[in-house]
């Protein structure tokens, strides 16, 4: 294996995204902006990696159309390799229609990633040696329920850190989210798989100990405006909320699911890799692009140097 190599499995997207330059009228035309971006989860989470510098691979399903065409010269732009992906000739690729509001919030969204069934078990199968070559993997819950059953109970043996996407689609993992390494939810996909419904500081200890007890090692669960919660077996904090200018949501979950990948690889601490995660959240809030195309290491720094992301360890 090599060190600081990274596998992300899951939906590549094409994201088109428009708010309102003005409040957001229903049924009617609204004068705005509208954004063509490269986008998923999983291609969300890899980019950023790429930026940071990690070898990182994507394995995802990406459609030979023009959609398709925008994706990989994208991925190729920040070298990011998909050479494991695949590339069915008879399906579009995914697509990610959003409109936000004036507040930069979404408001609505269509989304077609059907393509996505084509990473089955049996294909993901046919990538074992290469997926056993990887010292950590990445999956996110776009993925079909059949596949990430197979990859998280063939592949338990390396770390796996999945994302819950939404709270549908957390509902897929609920059975088996213990054979992951560790799990980033926001609190309504924590809810979801947990059945703990009560949205209290209290209840997030529940949580832990409810994904603790089924297996997972560690889990971060971000609370918006709230800040974030992270906890292993042996301790819990939170990540208390940082003020700014929000320019985007979008691909703010995805930043910082990276962030927890990079700090694992820099085998930081579990406080350590709450903050670094939250950084690189601020930082994806802070650009109009999916992925901060201004994202690198020292900037992430300055980040931290620059913004009181504070700790604490109670529940007050």
């Amino acid at each position: 294996m090599t060190p600081h190599k990274v596998l992300i499995i899951g939906a590549s997207i094409l994201d088109i995204t428009a708010y309102p330059i003005a409040q957001l009228l229903l049924n009617d035309s609204n004068p705005g902006h509208i954004y063509l971006t490269a986008g998923g989860v999983a291609r969300n989470i890899a980019e950023n990696l790429a930026l940071l510098q990690v070898d990182t691979h994507l394995l995802s399903a990406i459609g030979n159309d023009v959609w398709g065409q925008i994706l990989r010269e994208r991925c190729q732009q920040v070298r990011l390799n998909i050479e494991h992906s695949a590339c069915p000739a008879d399906a579009p690729s995914a697509l990610y229609l959003a409109i936000n509001n004036d507040q930069r919030d979404l408001a609505l969204a269509i989304v077609n990633t059907a393509i996505i069934d084509h990473i089955s078990p049996t294909y993901l199968a046919s990538k074992t040696s290469i997926i056993n070559d990887f010292p950590l993997l990445v999956a996110d819950a776009n993925l079909r329920e059949d596949s990430l059953h197979y990859l998280c109970t063939t592949f338990a043996h390396i770390p796996i850190y999945l994302d819950a996407v939404s709270a549908t689609k957390a509902r897929k993992v609920k059975d088996f989210v213990g054979k992951c390494h560790t799990l980033k939810a926001n609190l309504a996909e924590a809810a979801a798989m947990s059945g703990i419904e009560e949205q209290t500081p209290k209840a997030l200890l529940q949580m832990r100990d409810y994904f603790m007890n089924k297996g997972t090692q560690q889990i971060f669960i971000t609370l918006g405006k709230d800040g974030s919660f992270y906890a292993n077996t042996t301790m819990y904090g939170f990540v208390a909320p940082t003020s700014i200018t929000v320019a985007s949501t979008s691909g703010a979950g995805d930043a910082y699911m990276a962030g927890l990948v990079y700090a694992h690889l820099q085998q930081e601490s579990l406080s350590d890799t709450a903050i670094f995660a939250s950084a690189m959240s601020i930082a994806a809030l802070m650009s109009q692009h999916t992925v901060n195309p201004k994202l690198h290491l020292s900037f992430i720094q300055d980040i931290i140097k620059k913004y009181p992301i504070c700790l604490k360890n109670t529940l007050t």
